[in-house]
């Protein structure tokens, strides 16, 4: 079994349209505590070392994008992170359907924004149609993401 594909900082630019300053943001901070760990290690790669990012980070990245493009702030970015990394240690990916990451925002009783992070599988086209006109979310398609990821 070879060593798996890694990609460096320039390539997840490339792959994500994320620029050099974001893959850093997302890598490196907010408070030693990053969005995106580099291939699973929180430590800093050394003196004069490249970080070195997964397949598995690069997923992570493009889950960024879309966030990133829906204006979500760095801590719900990190949620939305968190619970994903969740679900597909769950093994959701392996359950038959297209599979979504659905991001949706409310304002509970208190005034107080609220976001839920859910993974749906969707059978169709059209349940998907219905689900967007009546659900004000962020619909991220994972499996597009996945296979962007594994072109790569």
């Amino acid at each position: 079994m070879g060593k798996e594909r890694t990609f460096k900082r320039g390539e997840i630019r490339e792959i994500t349209a994320l620029t050099a300053r974001q893959v850093a943001f997302y890598s490196e901070t907010p408070a030693k505590s990053p969005v995106v760990v580099p291939n699973g290690k929180s430590a800093q790669p050394g003196i004069g070392k490249r970080r070195e990012y997964s397949r598995h980070n690069l997923l992570e990245f493009l889950v960024v994008r879309e966030c990133n493009i829906y204006g979500l702030t760095v801590g719900k970015i990190k949620k939305v992170i968190t619970d994903f990394n969740y679900w597909l240690d769950k093994g959701s990916m392996r359950e038959p359907g297209s599979h979504w990451l659905v991001v949706r925002h409310k304002r509970d009783k208190k005034k107080k924004d609220v976001m839920s992070v859910n993974w749906t599988l969707i059978s169709d086209a059209v349940t998907l149609q219905e689900l967007k006109q009546h659900t004000s979310a962020l619909f991220i398609n994972i499996d597009e993401l996945t296979e962007v990821a594994e072109r790569a």
